[in-house]
């Protein structure tokens, strides 16, 4: 990047930064639904260290939300409470499940001679 570009990228910055301040002083219900907007669409294209920081206040502040996509995620019902060990646990066992087909789908093709 040239200095021109850092300092219109720095400068850009400080100014969203300074809109921010304005924006959560003014928070009210229409602001959460269009940020709610705003957060839909960057979910959804969202590479995976983007997602990491966009997930990360709802890991560490919550206990519904993680516990909730979790369960989606791994078919159960949402209508029954899990905790994080559980869901964990869950997870671990369907990758070493994984793990442990692929070992075995690898030996059966030597077994067969290919």
């Amino acid at each position: 990047m040239t200095e021109t570009t850092e300092f219109n990228f720095e400068a850009e910055m400080e100014i969203r930064r300074r809109l921010l301040r304005h924006l959560i002083a003014n928070w009210n219900d229409d602001l959460v639904r269009t940020a709610t907007d705003g957060f839909e669409e960057l979910l959804s294209d969202a590479h995976e260290e983007m997602l990491e920081n966009l997930l990360s206040p709802l890991i560490e502040w919550s206990d519904f939300w993680p516990n909730r996509m979790a369960a989606e995620i791994l078919n159960l019902s949402l209508d029954d409470e899990y905790d994080c060990r559980e869901l964990l646990d869950r997870f671990e066992g369907q990758e070493q499940q994984a793990d442990s087909n692929t070992d075995s789908s690898k030996s059966n093709w030597r077994d067969e001679g290919f």
